[in-house]
C-alpha cells in the first residue's frame, strides 16, 4: 500500500512507505487515497561536494484506488495510481543543465500487496508489494528535467510490523527496484542498477485516534550508465522522517510527514519534504 512519489532526478527509495499501511484491512473494504506533496531539492552533489544552491521545486498531487480481496486464504490489495506533478528548477545553472519546468501526469502505477502473515489479535504483519511503472507520463527527450521516466521500472517492497507493547510499535521495509533502459534522454541511453532501500519506523498509539511516528531510511545502489558509459553515481544516502496521522469521527485518516535527506554523495538532495494525505474507506 505504497504510492509513487518519486521523481527522475530524486535519491531517495522509489516508494513512499507510509506507516500503518502494512496493517491489512478487511475483506471487502475499497479504499481512496488523495497524496498532496512539496519537496524541494538543493544540489547537484558530486562526491559528497555541492556544485551550486540552486534548487528544484515539486508540488505532487497522486490519486490512488484499493480494493481488498481474499485470494486463496491471504488478503490481497490490488492498486492503481496515477501522480500529477509541477516541477520548477531555480536559478539560471540548474535551469541551464536538466531544463527550467516540467509538469504533467507521471508514469502510471498499477500493483498489488499481499500478506503472508495477518495477524490481527497479536498486531502482527508481514506481506509483500509488487508494483509496476508503465511509462505513461509527459517526457520531454530534450531535458532532464522530467515527470515522465520513459523507461519501465518494477519494485518489490516486504513490509513487516511487530507490536513492542500497548502503544509502540516496529515496523521494516527492505525495496529492491529494477529498471528499464530508457533509450532516449538527449540522444543517449540511460541504464540503472538495481537499487535498494531499507525504512524502519517506530510507531506510538498516543491514543485511539491518534499516531506519531519517526523514521529512517538507507539508500544505496542504482548506478546509471550513459551510452554503456557507468557513471559512478551509486546511491549512498539516509532519509530521517516524522509526522503523525488522525482518524476523524467519520473514519476519515489525515496523514502529514516531513521528511530531510542526509548524507548525499551524487546527485540532488531533498532537504525539505512535506506530505498530506487523506484516505477514506468503503464498501
Amino acid at each position: 500500500m505504497l504510492v509513487y512519489l518519486s521523481e527522475t532526478i530524486s535519491n531517495a527509495a522509489v516508494n513512499e512507505v507510509i506507516p500503518g499501511d502494512y496493517e491489512a484491512p478487511a475483506i471487502g473494504i475499497n479504499l481512496a487515497t488523495l497524496y498532496l506533496a512539496e519537496r524541494k531539492m538543493t544540489g547537484p552533489y558530486i562526491d559528497g561536494h555541492k556544485l551550486t544552491d540552486e534548487t528544484v521545486t515539486s508540488l505532487i498531487t497522486a490519486v490512488k484506488l484499493t480494493a481488498t480481496v481474499n485470494i486463496g486464504g491471504y488478503t490481497v490489495c490490488p492498486m492503481i495510481a496515477l501522480p500529477y506533478s509541477v516541477t520548477k528548477s531555480n536559478g539560471d545553472t540548474m535551469s541551464a543543465i536538466i531544463g527550467h519546468e516540467s509538469s504533467g501526469f507521471a508514469d502510471v502505477v498499477v500493483g498489488a500487496t499481499g500478506w503472508l502473515i495477518n495477524d490481527k489479535a497479536k498486531n502482527q504483519y508481514l506481506a509483500a508489494t509488487w508494483l509496476f511503472f508503465v511509462p505513461t507520463g509527459e517526457y520531454n527527450p530534450q531535458q532532464l528535467l522530467n515527470i515522465g521516466e520513459n523507461r519501465y521500472k518494477s519494485t518489490l517492497n516486504i513490509g513487516y510490523i511487530q507490536k513492542l507493547s500497548d502503544d509502540f510499535y516496529i515496523e521494516l521495509s527492505p525495496e529492491l527496484a529494477l529498471y528499464g533502459d530508457n533509450s532516449n534522454s538527449i540522444g543517449r541511453k540511460i541504464e540503472q542498477n538495481p537499487s535498494y532501500a531499507l525504512t524502519t519506523t517506530l510507531r506510538y498509539n498516543q491514543t485511539p485516534q491518534l499516531t506519531l511516528f519517526g523514521g529512517f531510511q538507507q539508500n544505496y545502489g542504482g548506478e546509471t550508465a550513459v551510452d554503456g558509459v557507468a557513471q559512478d553515481d551509486a546511491l549512498r544516502m539516509q532519509k530521517a522522517t516524522l509526522g503523525g496521522y488522525y482518524y476523524t469521527a467519520g473514519g476519515t485518516q489525515i496523514f502529514l510527514r516531513y521528511a530531510k535527506e542526509f548524507g548525499i554523495q551524487d546527485g540532488m538532495r531533498i532537504t525539505d519534504d512535506f506530505l498530506l494525505r487523506f484516505q477514506w474507506w468503503f464498501r
